[in-house]
């Protein structure tokens, strides 16, 4: 699965600047990523206009999303709009 489908839905996408917008409560958020390869990769992504962080843990062998944390502003709003992109997918793990 490549980066651009992992973050594309209603109210997440990636723009051609290879950052990350995430809307929330009508507030564009921008992010910054990083992505750490292995069998559990990490994405982190870094907002550039609020504090807000972001650790999305991803398995590889099943292509299952299994932790993403956040931090900051609007931290509990920004993980359900996460959360439920992947759940529209079909690759969060149930227990999240």
């Amino acid at each position: 699965m490549n980066l651009q489908d992992l973050l594309s839905c209603n109210d997440i996408r990636l723009n051609k600047n290879d950052e990350v917008l995430v809307t929330v409560d009508n507030v564009k958020l921008i992010f910054t990523f990083s992505i750490n390869f292995s069998l559990i990769t990490e994405i982190i992504l870094k907002c550039k206009n609020y504090k807000s962080n972001c650790r999305i843990i991803i398995d590889t062998r099943t292509e299952k999303v299994i932790a993403i944390e956040t931090q900051g502003f609007k931290e509990e709003k920004i993980k359900k709009v996460i959360s439920e992109c992947f759940r529209e997918k079909g690759i969060l793990y149930k227990q999240i």
